[in-house]
Order: C-alpha cells, then sequence, then structure tokens
C-alpha cells in the first residue's frame, strides 16, 4: 500500500518517511515519504541510495545495532533529496524477515508517525504492530542505557583525546631531549651502551658507533667490542669487566682500540651493573668517551714538563703582578732557592734594587701582549751574587685567550760576558800592535827605502848591480802598502767610513792618471758615454780600482795592455755602474778563480804577491752592496788575460 492510502489529509501530513526493507537493509516498498524522494529510485535498492555518503559510518552502525537488538532508536542521519541534505532523525524495527525504518526532522514526529502508520490498511505494517508496542519499552530503555553508555564513552573519549595530547606533547619532548642528548654525546665524544645480560646484546648511541669507527646498528655485543680492543689491553679490559659482573668493584678502565681503518684512539669506559633480587647480573650499562686528544696533550704536556725540569736554563712562572708561581731545577741551581722557597714570593727576590723599575716594565708589556726577547740584564742570588742573565719573557695565555701570567727563560751568561771582556782586551792588544806596525814599523820601511832609492840613485846609470836594489826597495812598497791595508779594514769593520756619492767616472780617470805613467803598461779608459754614473760608497772606493789595476800591472809581465771600461748594466729593473778591468797578460787558471779572493790566499808560481789587496777589494765591494768576480777576457781560454767585473748599484746615471 503506498502513501496515497493514508487515511488522512496531506495538510495534516507529517514530515518523514517510512521504508519497508529486508534484513539485509534492501528497501522493498515506501511507506510513507513527505520528502518527495522517488519510490522508483529507492525501491530494490540498499539504503545508502537514500542516506548522505557523510553519514554512511552512523548508517553501518545503525543497522549493526538493529540487528543486534532487533530495534534501535534515535539515529541523526543526513538524507540526500536531490541537490538538498536533510538532518533526519531515524528508527528502526527488525521482526523475523522485515525491517522497519522510519524517519522524521524530531524525535516527537517519529512517535507520530508511527501511530499514523497504525491507522494504515497495509497487512505488513499490521503485522509490525505488535512488535512496535512490543519494542517500544525496550527501545526506551535501550535509548536510555546507550545515552548513559554514550555519555560515559564521550567521557572516556575525551579523556582519551586530553592523554592522547599530552602523550603527543611527551613524545615531542621527549624526541626533543633525545635529540639534545645525542648531540650534547656528540660534542662531548661520549657514547652510552646498554647490555642485556639476558639476551647477550648491547644497544649502544650513534656516538658510541661514531666513536669505534663503525656504523649504527640494532644490536651490538661485547665479542665485537673486545675485538677491537688493542691486543695489548685486551686481557685487563676482560677481567676488569668480569669484576664489575661479579659486584667486586664498579667498572672504570682506560684502554686503547683499533678502528676498523687502522686507526688508534684511547678511550675511557665507566660502566654501572644492575642485578636482581637474587643477585645476579641482568643489565651493564655505561659510557665511553674518546679521550684520544687529552691523551695527547697530557703526554705533550709531560714532555714538555719533564723538558722545563730537566733544563739548565731557570724556567719561571709568575702572576700579572709578579708572583713567582712556578720554578723548575734550573733556577733553583741558578738562584739557590728551592721551589718551595721561591714559588709564593715576588719575583723582586732575585731582582737588585737597583732594576726594579726594569721588571715593572717588563711586566707592563706583558700586560700589553708584547713579549720581551734575549734582554740582558743582571739577577741576584741567594748568597747576593749578581749573575749577568739574558731573559726572554713571553705572556702566558688561557683557554679563551686572556693574558694570566708569564714565563721567563733567565740564561746564566757569566762565561759569555767574560770570554767578551777577553775578546775585548785583545782586541785592544792587537790594536795596538796594529799601531805600532802601521806607525813605528811603517817609518822604519820607509827609512830604509829612502836610503835604498838613494843608493840606487847614486850608483851608474844601466849597471847591473842596480836590480839588487831595486827588488828590496819593490818588497819594502808591496809591504807598506800591506800596512795601510790592514789599517783599512780595521777602519772597514769598525765603521769608521762615512758613505756618501761617489762620481765612478771622476775616480777612474784619477786611477789612470795615477797608474798611466808605468813603462811598457798601457792603461786605457773607455767610459762609455757613463760620465753621470754616481753610486753610494766611501773614499776607500779608490782603492778597490787602484788594487785591481796595480794588480794588472804587477802580474802581466813586461809588456801589456789594460784597459778599465765603464758602462751601465740593468737587471730584472735595477741599474748598476759596471766596471770592468781587462789585461792581457797570462791570465788566471779557472780552479784558482773561486779562491782568488780568500784572505789566506798562498800564491803559485803563476799567480802571487796578491796578499790582502783583493781581500780588501771584496769586502769594501760587499760593504757597497755590490759584486766582484774574476773571467776570462776571452771566453774558454783563460791564457789570452784576466778580466775583473766590479758592480754597484747605481744612484744617478746619465746615458
Amino acid at each position: 500500500m503506498s502513501g496515497q492510502d493514508l487515511a488522512w489529509d496531506k495538510q495534516e501530513q507529517k514530515p518523514g518517511i517510512a521504508l519497508l526493507c529486508d534484513p539485509q537493509g534492501t528497501i522493498r516498498e515506501v511507506l510513507y515519504d513527505t520528502l518527495g524522494v522517488s519510490e522508483s529510485k529507492l525501491v530494490g535498492k540498499p539504503l545508502t541510495q537514500l542516506i548522505n555518503r557523510g553519514s554512511l559510518d552512523k548508517l553501518l552502525n545503525f543497522l549493526v545495532e538493529l540487528r543486534k537488538y532487533n530495534a534501535t532508536f534515535d539515529w541523526e542521519m543526513n538524507v540526500q533529496v536531490r541537490d538538498k541534505i536533510l538532518p533526519l532523525h531515524f528508527v528502526g524495527i527488525l521482526k523475523g524477515e522485515q525491517m522497519l525504518v522510519v524517519g522524521a526532522q524530531a524525535c516527537e514526529d517519529i512517535l507520530a508517525l508511527n501511530e499514523d502508520m497504525l491507522l494504515m490498511e497495509n497487512e505488513e505494517v499490521n503485522a509490525l504492530r505488535m512488535a512496535i508496542k512490543d519494542k517500544s519499552a525496550f527501545i526506551a530503555e535501550h535509548v536510555r542505557r546507550d545515552a548513559d553508555i554514550y555519555d560515559e564513552v564521550s567521557r572516556l573519549n575525551n579523556e582519551l583525546v586530553a592523554l592522547q595530547r599530552e602523550l603527543a606533547k611527551k613524545n615531542f619532548e621527549l624526541e626533543r631531549l633525545n635529540k639534545g642528548f645525542d648531540e650534547a654525546q656528540r660534542l662531548a665524544v661520549v657514547g652510552s651502551w646498554n647490555w642485556d645480560l639476558k639476551k647477550n646484546r648491547m644497544t649502544c648511541s650513534d656516538e658510541f658507533y661514531r666513536i669505534l669507527g663503525l656504523a649504527p646498528r640494532k644490536y651490538f655485543t661485547y665479542k665485537e667490542y673486545l675485538e677491537l680492543v688493542d691486543p695489548d689491553d685486551r686481557v685487563e679490559i676482560d677481567r676488569r669487566v668480569k669484576a664489575a659482573l661479579s659486584g667486586d668493584v664498579a667498572y672504570n678502565s682506560e684502554h686503547r682500540i683499533i678502528r676498523p681503518n687502522g686507526d688508534k684512539r684511547t678511550i675511557h669506559a665507566l660502566g654501572h651493573v644492575v642485578f636482581d633480587e637474587q643477585g645476579g647480573p641482568v643489565r651493564f650499562t655505561g659510557t665511553i668517551q674518546d679521550v684520544s686528544e687529552r691523551k695527547r696533550a697530557e703526554e705533550a704536556q709531560a714532555r714538555l714538563a719533564a723538558i722545563v725540569e730537566s733544563s739548565n736554563d731557570a724556567i719561571i712562572g709568575k702572576s700579572l703582578d709578579g708572583v713567582i708561581t712556578s720554578w723548575n731545577r734550573g733556577a733553583e741551581q741558578l738562584y739557590g732557592y728551592t721551589q718551595a722557597e721561591a714559588v709564593g714570593q715576588p719575583i723582586t727576590l732575585i731582582v737588585p734594587e737597583d732594576r726594579y723599575d726594569e721588571e715593572r716594565n717588563i711586566l707592563e708589556q706583558i700586560r700589553g701582549g708584547r713579549r720581551v726577547e734575549h734582554y740582558e740584564t743582571v739577577r741576584v742570588s741567594k748568597d747576593g751574587r749578581i749573575i749577568p742573565s739574558s731573559i726572554t719573557v713571553s705572556p702566558i695565555f688561557d683557554p679563551a685567550g686572556h693574558i694570566t701570567g708569564a714565563s721567563t727563560i733567565a740564561r746564566d751568561i757569566s762565561d759569555r760576558k767574560q770570554a767578551e771582556e777577553a775578546l775585548s782586551d785583545a782586541k785592544s792588544r792587537a790594536e795596538l800592535y796594529l799601531d805600532l806596525m802601521g806607525h813605528d814599523i811603517n817609518n822604519m820601511h820607509q827609512i830604509a827605502l829612502g836610503y835604498l832609492e838613494l843608493a840606487r840613485d847614486l850608483m851608474p846609470h844601466k849597471d847591473d848591480q842596480a836590480e839588487f836594489l831595486d827588488k828590496p826597495i819593490e818588497v819594502l812598497q808591496r809591504c807598506a802598502m800591506l800596512i795601510q791595508n790592514v789599517r783599512k779594514l780595521q777602519k772597514l769593520q769598525d765603521s769608521l767610513f762615512q758613505t756618501q756619492d761617489i762620481d765612478v767616472c771622476g775616480l777612474l780617470v784619477d786611477v789612470q792618471r795615477e797608474f798611466g805613467s808605468v813603462p811598457h803598461k798601457t792603461i786605457t779608459l773607455n767610459l762609455n758615454g757613463c760620465e753621470g754614473c754616481h753610486v753610494h760608497a766611501n773614499e776607500l772606493l779608490h782603492d778597490v780600482f787602484a788594487n785591481l789595476v796595480s794588480n794588472a800591472i804587477k802580474h802581466t809581465g813586461n809588456r801589456a795592455d789594460i784597459e778599465i771600461i765603464l758602462d751601465v748594466f740593468s737587471d730584472e729593473g735595477d741599474k748598476y755602474c759596471r766596471v770592468r778591468v781587462d789585461d792581457n797578460g797570462p791570465g788566471i787558471p779557472d780552479d784558482f778563480k773561486p779562491k782568488i779572493f780568500n784572505r789566506l790566499l798562498k800564491g803559485d808560481s803563476k799567480v802571487k804577491g796578491m796578499g790582502l789587496g783583493l781581500y780588501l777589494v771584496k769586502s769594501l765591494v760587499d760593504s757597497y752592496g755590490g759584486h766582484v768576480w774574476v773571467e776570462n777576457r776571452v771566453a774558454g781560454d783563460h791564457s789570452k788575460g784576466a778580466r775583473f767585473v766590479v758592480m754597484l748599484p747605481a744612484i744617478n746615471t746619465d746615458t
């Protein structure tokens, strides 16, 4: 029977819908419909055809409860009517193979619909009348009970949600703490381990594996760890572990491991054993720390301490206030105070009273971060002896870079001072002898030279015996030159000559004029247009070129051509005045050239009589910042004559 057979007027129709379904929820007939749902779209279709997709979970629970209790009451679900969604309250009755599903916009309307349906002339509905009546009380009780249950479930659900939120917060905090713990382990180079003795396996932190040079893994074993321990330490480590497991002592060890890549590290391990009620070990937890760098630092510090302690120098530490903080054995030996006597005392303990200001100035420099090196002073020993000392004072810095004190290294220079005094006395005596030789002996030479020259002049012309006078005259002249050179070297070493601007061209003209009248020796000067060549030198530069020309005259035989050549030479942007003295004499053998400027040169049959002349030449040229050497005048043939080359830095050139 359809909704058109209802016994009451449409104006009084209640808003809702009543469906007759089978137990599976398939719609068999639309008994009542004021919602405007097409019957053809519902009959033969499941209830899901009517219910909106968002309420399908509720529909499923509705059917489950209906089949369980044969009745269910007041389920709010959304109905899809064309393009609208309507919220309805549903009641269901199950009897045998028939299921009555009624929905309305309000609970009171459902009851009204039930009363209305009782007026229908429909046998199937009439068959359900008694069931509705029988179930009404049951439904009311069920609804009351379900409401109580729902309230309890809601309360428990709210508590569960609150607990879940709290758990999420705790998990977040725990995760944050774990990350912080992992980071702390990484920074401290500390790894942790937890050994389950029953299962004989260890769970370890990532830093534990990093210290061992291994990739992290789920479990680790004591046997694997023992294999990484240095063989020399393995027996002792195993003994300590067993002692800890027996409860005798806590686990504490320092040992070496060898990583898989061969790198050796020093490990400090601490552990704690947990025992059960029977006293048996069940868990062994602990940490390992990589102390390799600290160990190396300790070893270096120990070596340094040993060096300091065994040093013959006095090594003293002091605060910025000048209080002695350390005192090595060398200080004990030098100053006579023991370490116990010196530490804690002011540094003025070993400073003479007239040097207090000096010590204050040193401390002031240290506070400014400056180092005092090889400062020569005097200190006083316990017995009052004055000790000449060379001291070096350095700031001491803490790890933050702040200056916290000073370290003083003091050395007794008494022996050196005595040697310097002896050397000074010897120098004074040598200068006395040199003055004696340079003045008195030279005067005697001049007297002898005058008599010999007079005797030679009184001899008949071309007398063969005149040669016997020429030889001693030449020797005395060379002796006089030697004395002059020695005196010049002395003055050069004592820096008694003032550097000045020297005109090389004018000086070479003077040298040519000085030696130009020597018989059978032709001396030419080629300036190459370099008349404006100037250098920084002193008055002895004349001796450089005079010696070179004089040697060329002496060692080129009876006849020779000597050429003095001046030019300007550039080398990597620097300009030099270059002077060459060429001769066509017998030359200088190649193996003799490297020795020719030596001070203690001993001549041979081919080259002799150089004396201090060339040594003086090199000493002077070096003092001017220049260079001097000898080479062959003709390349590859030393017998064609020699060439002496002098290069001096030019300060003004007009070419």
